[in-house]
C-alpha cells in the first residue's frame, strides 16, 4: 500500500534486442485516507503514460479508476493530439478463482469495456502470485522502444531538399 507518493525507476529489457528502457514512475496512493492529490498533481504535468490500477474485489476501487483517470488527464490533457495514453490494470485476479467462493466484484469484461471506452490498454495481474505483473511495464517499454526506433529511422532517412 502506497502512502503519499513513491518514486521508482525500473529498467525493462526489450526482448530480442540489446535495448533497455528506463521507466520513471510516480506511484500515487489510491486510498482516500492517503489522498494527497494536490501534491501528486504537480508530478502528473509531465507524464507520458498513466497507469490506473484497481482491485477486482472492490467495486469502489473500480469506480474510483474513472476519477483518477479524469484527474490525471485534466492536468495532462493532450499528448500528441489525443488523450494521455494509458493502461488500466485489474489487480488481485487470484480472487476470481474459487468458483462460488470468489471474492471478485468486477469481471474482466467490465474492466475491458472501461479501458476501451477510455482509450486505455487493458491488463490483468495478481501481485500476490506474481502472475502477469510485468506485462504492463513491458508494454510501455516496448511502446517507447518502437517510438525511439521510428525516430532514428526518420533521422537517418535521406532528405529530399
Amino acid at each position: 500500500m502506497t502512502v503519499g507518493v513513491d518514486f521508482l525507476v525500473r529498467e525493462v529489457q526489450i526482448p530480442d534486442t540489446n535495448a533497455t528502457v528506463e521507466l520513471y514512475m510516480f506511484d500515487c496512493a489510491g486510498q482516500s485516507i492517503f489522498n494527497q492529490r494536490q501534491m501528486a498533481e504537480k508530478l502528473w504535468e509531465n507524464g507520458s503514460y498513466v497507469i490506473v490500477v484497481y482491485d477486482v474485489s472492490s467495486r469502489a476501487s473500480f469506480q474510483s479508476a474513472a476519477k483518477w483517470l479524469s484527474s490525471v488527464r485534466a492536468i495532462r490533457p493532450n499528448s500528441g493530439g489525443g488523450p494521455l495514453p494509458g493502461l488500466l490494470v485489474a489487480n488481485k485476479i487470484d480472487l476470481r478463482e474459487g468458483g462460488i467462493n470468489s471474492r471478485a466484484e468486477v469481471d474482466s469484461q467490465e474492466g475491458l469495456n472501461f479501458a476501451q471506452n477510455n482509450k486505455l490498454e487493458y491488463f490483468e495481474c495478481s501481485a500476490l502470485t506474481g502472475r502477469d505483473v510485468e506485462r504492463p511495464f513491458n508494454f510501455i517499454a516496448s511502446q517507447y522502444h518502437m517510438s525511439y526506433e521510428s525516430t532514428v529511422r526518420r533521422a537517418n532517412a535521406p532528405q529530399n531538399y
